[in-house]
């Protein structure tokens, strides 16, 4: 698969009032050694490009496999909860589905995630995408 367009797709849980930390859910969504990646229109404390996060939007089909863990993320100190997807094979293609908050969207190789993203990935989903973590990280 070539690199497209795709919605933003995960659930985008919040809790509590005012001043409750956000909750957030990931999706680390893979097709063979391909993984979807978003790029913010409006970076975050120096991050541009992510997993797809937040609510979930028409567009592509996912099966969640296993969750990969939860953090705090050290830059945003947003409450991260991960979840391994894969693409269902009735998937529609991706396409953007929050042009206001994704300017974009592509299907990145594994190996080449580490280099596109500003900030560390998450350990477990390192590992979920065969992937060495650097030493000494968390």
């Amino acid at each position: 698969m070539s690199p497209t367009t795709a919605p933003a797709t995960a659930a985008a849980p919040t809790s509590g009032g005012p001043g409750a930390a956000r909750r957030v859910a990931v999706a680390v969504i893979t097709d063979g050694l391909l993984a979807l990646t978003v790029l913010r229109r409006r970076a975050e404390k120096d991050l541009a490009w992510q997993f797809p996060a937040g609510k979930i939007e028409p567009g592509i089909t996912v099966t969640a496999v296993a969750s990969l863990g939860e953090r705090v993320h050290p830059t945003t100190g947003v409450h991260l909860s991960y979840i391994a997807c894969t693409l269902a094979p009735d998937s529609g293609p991706a396409s953007l589905a929050s042009p206001q908050e994704i300017s974009g969207v592509a299907w990145i190789e594994h190996a080449k995630l580490p280099g596109l993203f500003d900030s560390d990935i998450y350990e477990p989903v390192l590992r979920h995408l065969g992937l060495t973590p650097k030493a000494g990280k968390p």
